[in-house]
């Protein structure tokens, strides 16, 4: 279940993605020739409400930002000197019928700045080391993901065994080993303390997952 503010937004999203395809070949081909030279890292946030504010298209109305979301920042990030991490959680409380009590149910979003080396040698894993190692998940295919700047930087993956009330995304990223030698990962899950049926949050579609992923995402100089 999603909100008409998601539609709209989305719709948004996919209206902008159809005016850029309509560009001259000229400007695709020079700016195809760009995002090859640009590699993709976690984008830098500043505060946990500008994290909730790029992806409020997939937060559902009565969800509130947790208390114990946060940043962690190691070095100048920013300008591209060390790394940093962040755990937001939006959590909503409705009354449990059954049992009294409440239900507390979230949706979380992480950036980690470790993810992509299962190797643990810092050399750049292959795809397909990455899913014979990750056995209970499986890649996700869009079109966006393969074409630059995302293009051999993002593998999206989800858990095959996904439900309303218990589901779960993951996007390796490789900035290039240029950020932190093991690339970044980003997790988009949900999760109740109650019955999984008591669940609000359906299972997103991917479309909208990857979505999500691109949003706090950003482009940087190979």
């Amino acid at each position: 279940m999603y909100s008409m503010r998601f539609s709209t937004k989305f719709i948004a999203i996919v209206s902008s993605s159809i005016i850029l395809v309509s560009c001259s070949k000229n400007d695709e081909g020079q700016s195809s020739q760009e995002g090859d030279n640009k590699g993709v890292r976690l984008k830098y946030f500043e505060s946990v409400q500008a994290i909730g504010d790029e992806v409020d298209f997939v937060l559902l109305p009565g969800f509130e930002l947790s208390e114990n979301s946060g940043i962690r920042k190691f070095g100048d990030y920013q300008n591209g000197v060390g790394s940093y991490e962040y755990n937001c959680s939006w959590i909503k409380n409705t009354p449990n019928n059954q049992g009294g009590g409440l239900n507390q149910e979230w949706v979380n979003i992480e950036g980690i700045p470790h993810g992509w080396d299962i190797n643990d040698n810092h050399e750049k894993t292959t795809k397909e080391e990455l899913l014979q190692e990750l056995k209970g998940y499986e890649e996700i295919i869009d079109q966006r993901l393969l074409e630059a700047p995302y293009k051999d930087h993002v593998i999206v993956l989800k858990k095959k065994a996904n439900e309303k009330g218990n589901w779960r995304f993951e996007a390796y990223i490789d900035p290039s080993h240029r950020i932190d030698g093991d690339g970044q990962r980003a997790e988009f899950s949900s999760g109740i303390y109650s019955l999984k049926e008591n669940a609000i949050y359906d299972v997103p579609p991917d479309e909208v997952v990857v979505s999500v992923f691109i949003q706090i995402l950003e482009t940087i100089d190979e």
